[in-house]
């Protein structure tokens, strides 16, 4: 039975665990389920970042099955809450592309978005799209 998230953890910590995430270090961690960190504009499984915060509390990573990942005192999105973190209900499909989070349901100004972003991307030369 999973237990609470070791008392200690720190912002540092998290803020830490949050660039190793930015820097692809392997974890044991699955993609969110139903909840994501929100920090300056990215989104980050919030299990990941308290396993991976805890190295610096305890000296290695938390496995997934050591904690849990809810809402009431103890597990991590609570932890999170209270170290000052924003944690939200995952919405539809979420895309991180540029670390720009944008939900699929923003109907044209995010098609809109993604075809300029393509173009610029792209940078075909001779060749003008009219865009506006």
């Amino acid at each position: 039975m999973p237990q609470a998230v070791p008392k200690g953890l720190s912002r540092e910590h998290v803020l830490q665990a949050l660039a190793d995430l930015d820097a692809g270090v392997e974890h044991p961690f699955g993609s969110p389920t139903g909840y994501e960190l929100v920090h300056e504009r990215r989104r980050y499984p919030p299990k990941a970042v308290i396993g991976l915060a805890c190295r610096g509390l305890l000296g290695r990573v938390l496995s997934p099955e050591e904690f849990s990942g809810g809402e009431a005192p103890g597990q991590a999105n609570f932890v999170l809450r209270e170290l000052g973190f924003t944690v939200e209900k995952k919405g539809p499909e979420t895309d991180q592309r540029n670390g720009f989070s944008r939900t699929f349901d923003d109907g044209p100004s995010y098609i809109k978005y993604h075809l300029v972003r393509s173009v610029q991307l792209c940078r075909i030369p001779g060749v003008w799209f009219g865009l506006a």
